[in-house]
C-alpha cells in the first residue's frame, strides 16, 4: 500500500509540473525522482527549469543532489556553488560542498565549511563529526563517492 501510495502522489506531481512548467513543484517531484532512482529524468527536469522565474537557492541544492547521485562531482560542486552564492549560510549546500570537497582532498576548505555549518546550525552533529575526523586525522584523504552522496 505505501508503494501504491507513493506512485500516486509521484503521479500527481508529475501531472502538475506538466500542465505548469512555471511552477516550482518540479522541485519536490525531482527529489522524489531521485530517491526513485530516476536520477536521469530528475536531472534532465532540474535542466530544462534551470531558468524558470522565480529560480532560487532549492533549484540549485535539489539538482547538486541529483548530481551527486550520478556520481557528477564537478557539477554538483557547481550547483552547490550557486546555491551559496545566493546564501552563503544554507546548511544543506555547505555541508554538501564540504563532503565534495573533502573527497578530494581539499581538507582545508571542507573544514572552513563545516565551521561554518557548525556556527549557522550549532547542533548540527554530524558536521561537528566530519570537521573533528578531518582536523584530528582520522579522515582518509579521499572518500568513496557514495560517502560523499550520503551527506
Amino acid at each position: 500500500m505505501p508503494d501504491q501510495l507513493a506512485e500516486t502522489r509521484t503521479r500527481q506531481l508529475e501531472e502538475l509540473v506538466e500542465n505548469d512548467p512555471s511552477t516550482a513543484l518540479y522541485l519536490p517531484l525531482a527529489e522524489r525522482l531521485r530517491e526513485e532512482g530516476r536520477v536521469e529524468e530528475a536531472i534532465r527536469l532540474c535542466e530544462t527549469r534551470r531558468n524558470r522565474p522565480g529560480h532560487g537557492v532549492g533549484d540549485a541544492i535539489v539538482l547538486g543532489r541529483c548530481y551527486l547521485a550520478d556520481g557528477r562531482l564537478n557539477q554538483a560542486r557547481t550547483a552547490f556553488e550557486a546555491a551559496l552564492a545566493l546564501d552563503r549560510e544554507n546548511v544543506a549546500a555547505l555541508k554538501a560542498l564540504a563532503g565534495i570537497l573533502a573527497h578530494e582532498g581539499r581538507q582545508a576548505r571542507a573544514v572552513d565549511l563545516y565551521r561554518a555549518v557548525c556556527r549557522v546550525d550549532p547542533g548540527d552533529l554530524e558536521s561537528q563529526s566530519a570537521l573533528h575526523q578531518i582536523t584530528s586525522g582520522e579522515y582518509a584523504d579521499v572518500c568513496p563517492a557514495d560517502v560523499v552522496v550520503g551527506q
